[in-house]
């Protein structure tokens, strides 16, 4: 999966968090997202494996429907977002202002 869509790092939350405060950036907020697609993700990630399943396999387009119910859940986590930060998911997401050497 990462090497079709050319991810050059994985970050934990706590490794991502640390590496901007020590590049000088104040975190405002600092969550996981696809919270809510993590388990589907996982399952299909790991079948992938078993059936050695192409990694652009998962670049394809999928059918209307499943794009649909995508955005509906899609859309409820990001109206959860600013309430709450999830503790696993499928990336991750900061918001942070650089704050300049006093």
């Amino acid at each position: 999966h990462d090497v079709a869509h050319q991810h050059m790092r994985r970050y934990t939350r706590k490794e991502l968090i640390q590496k901007l405060h020590k590049a000088g950036f104040e975190i405002h907020y600092c969550s996981y997202f696809f919270f809510l697609l993590f388990p589907p993700v996982l399952i299909a990630r790991t079948f992938g494996r078993l059936f050695s399943k192409k990694e652009t396999d998962d670049l394809k387009h999928t059918n209307r429907l499943i794009d649909k119910c995508l955005q509906k859940i899609l859309s409820l986590e990001t109206s959860l977002m600013p309430h709450v930060s999830f503790p696993f998911g499928v990336s991750l997401i900061a918001v942070a202002q650089h704050t300049p050497d006093q």
